[in-house]
Formats: structure tokens, sequence, C-alpha cells
């Protein structure tokens, strides 16, 4: 699947805090447009096997918005042609899922094995486009034991420990970073009727 895109907004809203800190805003950020592609491959490798590709790429800039300041004014900011923020340059996706069937077991029915491998980025975080998050990766996996109507997961996040900004901002002078969540394990147990 390939699609292409072009977007041109028009009194595009940009949230934002307040200046007195507390509290958001939508301030009119005048025009921009968007524009990239997208890209997924889907394959049924074998019977036991499939894998799934994905790739985006977005080229998001204002064509026109200031920050209302008058031209004259040291504070005036132009930011025409600058990327807008919380949109992801690079967008991918690698996963496969391998499925092994057990009929001699009379515990377990089939395990299914499965990795995903993410990544975002660069990701501008405000207008001013001095803040951002450079391009990261997150390895995924997954190992399920199914028996009839139950399944036990057990899975793991952010395998490699990797460290990123899931989000930035500033209020009241002050930079406020969130960082992305580090690695994760966990067991599931699904019952389906």
């Amino acid at each position: 699947d390939v699609a292409l895109f072009y977007i041109d907004i028009r009194d595009q809203q940009i949230t934002q805090f307040a200046p007195t800190g507390f509290g958001r805003m939508a301030r009119n950020a005048g025009r921009s447009r968007s524009m990239g592609a997208e890209f997924t491959l889907d394959a049924r490798v074998t019977s036991k096997f499939w894998a799934n590709f994905a790739y985006g790429y977005t080229n998001a800039k204002f064509t026109e918005y200031t920050n209302g300041k008058n031209p004259g004014d040291p504070a005036y900011r132009d930011y025409a042609d600058h990327y807008v923020p919380l949109a992801p340059q690079h967008t991918f996706s690698f996963a496969g899922n391998y499925t092994i069937e057990t009929p001699d077991c009379s515990f377990i029915d089939r395990i299914n094995l499965w990795a995903q491998y993410t990544g975002n980025g660069r990701i501008y975080w405000n207008e001013e486009n001095n803040r951002y998050q450079d391009f990261y990766g997150l390895a995924n996996a997954k190992v399920s034991f199914s028996k009839s109507i139950v399944r036990l997961d057990l899975w793991a996040k952010n395998i490699f420990n990797t460290n990123y900004q899931a989000f930035y901002f500033e209020s009241m002078n002050r930079p406020f970073v969130q960082l992305g969540r580090p690695t994760q394990v966990g067991v599931d147990v699904v019952v389906s009727f």
C-alpha cells in the first residue's frame, strides 16, 4: 500500500500554554502545509510466518505564521518555513510473527513468537524549532502460549532501554520534559469466550 499526500491548512491552530503558566490556549498559526508519503507492506512469508513493514515521511512546515508582535519589535518572530511542532518527520515499523504448532503437546496448542521495531523522529517541540527529539527506535517482543481458550503472554517493551523524550513544553519560562518509558516487562493471561 502506497499513499502520497499534500495538505494545505488555513487558520491552523496551535495549542500553547497561557502566558500565566496556568492552563492552555489555542493560537491561530495562520497557514501551513504538510506533504509526504506512506508505504506499508504485509507479507505472509509462509503459513506460519508473517511480516509487516511500514514507513512514513512527513514534511510539515508553516507557510504564514508570526508570534503576533510588530515587525519592528525585537521580540518579533516569523516562523514561516519552520517545522510544525509535534509532527514526526519519519515513522517506521517492522514486525514479524512466527507460529509454532504443538500437536504432540497435551498442555500447549501453539506458541507465537512476535517481535517489533518502531521508530519516530525528528520531532520538533516548539515553533522556534530549537527543541526537538532526534530519531529513536524501540524494540518490543512477546511470546504467547495458547491452549484452547486460554493464552499466556510474556512481553517486553523498549527492550534496549532507549532514552527518549515523549513530550516537551515550556511554561513560566521553564522547560519541562516527559521522558519515554524505560524497559517494561509483563505477563498477561487472556481468556477468549
